[in-house]
Order: C-alpha cells, then sequence, then structure tokens
C-alpha cells in the first residue's frame, strides 16, 4: 500500500510530525478521529447549509487523522495488533 498519496502527504506534514516527538500515540489520534467523524455526521444531518459545511470540515479532518494515526505509529515504532484492529473499526464506525 502506497503513503504517498496527497492526503498522506499533507498529514504527515502537518499532525504526524508534530505530533512524532509529543506524548500523544496513535490511539489518541484515532479516538480525536472517531470524535471529527462524529461531529461531521451530525452536522451533515442537520440538513442547514452552514452546518454542512461545517460537517463537510470535519469530514475532512476525520480523514487526515485516519492517514495520521498509522503515519504516527510507524514514524514513532508504536504499531501494534490492537492499534490496527482499533483503526479498522474506526473506519467502519466513521
Amino acid at each position: 500500500m502506497s503513503h504517498n498519496t496527497w492526503i498522506h502527504k499533507i498529514a504527515r506534514v502537518t499532525i504526524v510530525r508534530p505530533l512524532a516527538k509529543t506524548s500523544v500515540t496513535p490511539n489518541q489520534v484515532t479516538t480525536a478521529r472517531i470524535i471529527a467523524g462524529i461531529g461531521a455526521a451530525l452536522a451533515l444531518a442537520c440538513g442547514n447549509p452552514e452546518w454542512s459545511n461545517y460537517g463537510a470540515l470535519l469530514f475532512m479532518l476525520s480523514m487526515l487523522l485516519d492517514r495520521a494515526d498509522g503515519g504516527l505509529a510507524r514514524m514513532t515504532g508504536r504499531t501494534s495488533p490492537g492499534g490496527h484492529t482499533y483503526d479498522l473499526i474506526a473506519d467502519a464506525f466513521c
């Protein structure tokens, strides 16, 4: 699987590298992804054009965070089968 798509590059520069030297874990990034995904769904469900814009932004954030959690895990050597499963659950949920 290629990790050189434009969304991976954006996530690497804006999220992964800044977090790599912090105590933030990949699973925390996955949790933030779920929160952004839920927020996107709620905002889009309102049916209001303004809230739809917020929903679209939250959806894009959720997508970036989805790319960032794995990137952070690989960059910091914190990959795990449990983290991979959590990511798959978050993917299905969002």
